[in-house]
């Protein structure tokens, strides 16, 4: 949902309680569109985020600074010029429009007192950060810069005057009175939906707040204001005056709300039209709003490092696949070798009947049971041994092209079914810290650059652990590495080993400790193996499962691969077994 003005008004006033006559001790960048201030606070440093971003513009303080590029952008080195030091006086929301102005006081050296003014615009893709001193309205710097070819109403330029954003001409609910109210809405088509009339008509409200009123006033979700009567655009203004009366007395009653693991939608106040349990509340607004954007770019961080693996392993794999068939084609081409070298033993063999300039040469063929006559082709610029030797030389230049063809065959399909794996993996990771692992991997085999770390990858990886009904640990590895280290450093000799039958997937371990493993964790295990696997959406899936000194890892052998033997196997359904505790 956008950053509306109620949420902006709930974060300034929260923002008042701790921010005000507090001075600017430091100032990052961490993004092109995201700045955080840091405050000096008796107790602790508190960091407010500010960013202009299109699709997370939003203001709030945040629990934890976020990583910074070692040079500083210009607009990082502007804002920590003039505002490094100073101190913040007031905070500012016209009506409830979104942009909350941030007014700083500094004495410089000199002992002369700058005022500045910090503008926060809140405003989806037109939002913008834009420093402008106060006492001449010029403008200092901008996020953004913008001039007359890409925005006619105004520059953000310095040195040029600061315009605010174009009003939209709405009004503020918490001012007008009930007459104004129903005036207001009678004035509107009779066929409009009533939480679209909200939206047109107040500042500050967001589509999901006016569709809340709505709901809270006991009205269906898409009523239309024709179907309202005095009674129901009541009810409407019971909410409004409520809403006014809370944001007032500052009480509010931070909300997000879930999609299975995913936060969907935030507001400042409780959202009747989402069931209970899919919400979860929180003190304040800021932790709330921290909360959300943590979430929200932890996925954004997540999905793109997973979709650029998964365009190079793609990539690597269609490599694979245009190799493999060139290799092919050329075994192919060598199918008639043997056939090279019989013409030449024949030439040989009736040399005596062979002279130069002779075109061809009918002979039977002593390597034919049936000894059937053959025409063999010749060189009449050669002479008979030459054509020979020619024939010799034809089939010793496909014989050698025919081993390479095998040879290169086989590594093709074994680096594919590697790439086989690895792209599993990356479908099934649920972390960033699995996507690093993944990305490590890739950079050891060669497949990207290895990068420079100051905190490298953990030595030891992460993997799954379950407990089965019959209480033995059941470890899963959901990648390369995680299996190679579950299979050779963890698993003892006596312990169960399985993996699904000539599919990709994970290596599961079950921990006998000295006993027997009973069938019942067997076959949970192997239900695991089958889930993390790349047949997980199939419906009977053979397993194999053998003790750990049966599985061995040949020399040279590629990140997850292993040969075994003394094994058995048992088809199951691909499940992650709810029985089972994690």
């Amino acid at each position: 949902m956008p950053f509306d003005g109620i949420t902006l008004n709930a974060v300034k006033q929260e923002l008042e309680q701790f921010l005000i006559e507090k001075r600017i001790d430091r100032i990052y960048q961490p993004g092109k569109e995201t700045i955080i201030i840091k405050f000096r606070m008796r107790s602790d440093k508190c960091n407010l985020l500010v960013s202009c971003s299109a699709d997370s513009a939003r203001i709030h303080l945040l629990d934890s600074r976020q990583k910074s590029p070692p040079q500083p952008p210009i607009f990082c080195m502007v804002l920590r010029k003039y505002l490094e030091g100073g101190q913040l006086i007031c905070m500012e929301q016209k009506g409830l429009e979104r942009v909350l102005t941030l007014h700083f006081r500094k004495v410089n050296e000199a002992g002369s007192v700058k005022n500045l003014a910090l503008h926060c615009e809140i405003m989806g893709r037109h939002s913008n950060i834009v420093l402008v001193d106060s006492d001449t309205n010029c403008i200092l710097d901008g996020a953004k810069r913008l001039t007359l070819e890409v925005n006619r109403y105004r520059q953000i330029l310095p040195g040029m005057p600061y315009v605010p954003p174009p009003s939209q001409n709405k009004h503020d609910f918490r001012t007008i009175t009930e007459e104004d109210f129903f005036n207001l809405l009678l004035a509107q088509p009779l066929n409009s939906k009533l939480h679209q009339i909200l939206l047109n008509i107040y500042e500050g409200f967001s589509p999901l707040i006016c569709r809340e009123i709505v709901v809270q006033a006991g009205l269906t979700e898409d009523i239309i204001l024709d179907e309202c009567g005095e009674y129901e655009l009541g009810r409407v203004w019971q909410v409004l005056i409520k809403m006014a009366e809370d944001m007032a007395a500052s009480r509010f009653n931070p909300v997000l709300v879930r999609d299975n693991s995913k936060y969907i939608q935030y507001a400042p106040f409780d959202l009747l039209q989402y069931p209970e349990n899919k919400k979860e509340y929180f003190e304040s607004v800021n932790e709330a709003l921290n909360t959300f954007f943590t979430a929200k770019e932890y996925a954004l961080r997540f999905n793109e490092k997973k979709h650029k693996l998964e365009r190079l392993v793609n990539a690597q794999i269609k490599k694979g696949r245009n190799k493999l068939a060139v290799h092919e084609q050329d075994l192919i081409e060598t199918e008639d070798t043997e056939k090279d070298r019989i013409a030449g033993e024949l030439i040989t063999a009736n040399m005596y009947n062979v002279s130069r300039g002779d075109r061809e040469i009918n002979t039977p063929n002593y390597y034919d049971p049936e000894q059937k006559n053959v025409v063999i082709p010749l060189d009449p610029s050669l002479t008979p041994s030459q054509n020979a030797q020619k024939y010799f030389k034809k089939y010793r230049k496909g014989n050698v092209k025919k081993q390479k063809a095998v040879y290169y065959i086989d590594r093709t399909r074994e680096e594919l079914l590697y790439l086989d794996t690895v792209s599993m993996a990356i479908s099934q990771a649920a972390t960033l810290e699995e996507l690093e692992e993944i990305r490590e991997e890739l950079a050891n085999q060669g497949y990207l650059k290895k990068e420079k770390r100051k905190t490298p990858v953990s030595t030891t990886p992460g993997y799954l652990t379950y407990i089965s009904t019959d209480g033995f640990t059941i470890m899963v590895g959901k990648n390369n590495r995680q299996n190679d280290y579950l299979t050779m450093k963890v698993a003892q000799d006596e312990d169960m080993w399985l993996h699904t039958k000539d599919i990709p997937g994970a290596h599961v371990i079950v921990k006998s400790e000295g006993r027997r493993v009973p069938e019942r964790t067997l076959l949970e295990a192997a239900m695991l193996a089958a889930y993390y696997s790349r047949g997980k959406l199939s419906g009977n899936i053979p397993v194999d499962y053998t003790l750990k000194k049966h599985v061995r890892k040949p020399i040279g052998a590629k990140p997850g691969m292993v040969i075994y033997d003394h094994h058995s196997t048992v088809y199951v359904k691909p499940e992650s077994n709810p029985r089972l505790s994690p």
